[in-house]
């Protein structure tokens, strides 16, 4: 079930939180729920000016390479500040790997992308990244 604020993109339950859209995959990334994403991260960069991506990845499938090709030209386009992801078995985060490095041959900055156990950790760390990332130097 839905929480306020939630949405649902196919099986894959969607939280914006400020600059940050959280997501929870369940299943296969189809171009759709790709190019659903991409719609609302553009909403949160409009508003903010950037955004972060926080990833539970526990029941994420595959990626279809029409999807993989509207990641990686969106990340190219629209660089996160920093994107966390959490439970991503090790096949997860190979695809990941390759779609990172995609996206790092394509664009003119390296994706500042990390993995982690937990929501917490992967929230305290977002949290760092923009502290460190946006705090203008003393």
């Amino acid at each position: 079930m839905e929480e306020p604020g939630e949405s649902r993109l196919g099986d894959y339950l969607v939280r914006i939180e400020g600059d940050v859209l959280h997501c929870r995959a369940d299943g296969e990334a189809t171009v759709e729920i790709a190019q659903g994403l991409v719609r609302r991260l553009l909403q949160v960069k409009e508003r903010h000016g950037r955004y972060f991506i926080l990833g539970d990845l526990k029941d994420a499938g595959t990626i279809g390479p029409a999807a993989r090709r509207v990641f990686v030209d969106f990340s190219v386009r629209h660089v996160p500040l920093a994107v966390a992801f959490y439970r991503a078995n090790l096949m997860v985060r190979g695809v990941n790997a390759l779609l990172v490095a995609a996206a790092n041959l394509l664009g003119k900055q390296r994706l500042n992308v990390r993995h982690f156990g937990t929501e917490p950790e992967a929230r305290a760390w977002i949290a760092a990244e923009r502290r460190r990332l946006l705090t203008p130097d003393e």
